[in-house]
């Protein structure tokens, strides 16, 4: 009897994600996900300049499927 390899693949990624404006520095968009599953990890991606809000937003739909 053969037995083959499993690969487990890893659990989906439960995050929450959110695109907004900073409060204390208007024209700069963030983009911040929090990984639950990984114990609360943080990522913060910041975007400023020309079309921030546009860039910020298309980022975290490629990204995050936000």
């Amino acid at each position: 009897m053969s037995t083959a390899n499993i690969t487990q693949l890893p659990s989906p990624r439960r995050l929450s994600t959110s695109v907004k404006e900073d409060a204390t520095s208007p024209g700069m968009w963030r983009v911040e996900a929090v990984d639950y599953a990984r114990g609360g990890i943080a990522e913060l991606t910041v975007f400023v300049g020309g079309a921030a809000e546009q860039r910020a937003r298309a980022y975290a739909q490629w990204m995050y499927r936000a």
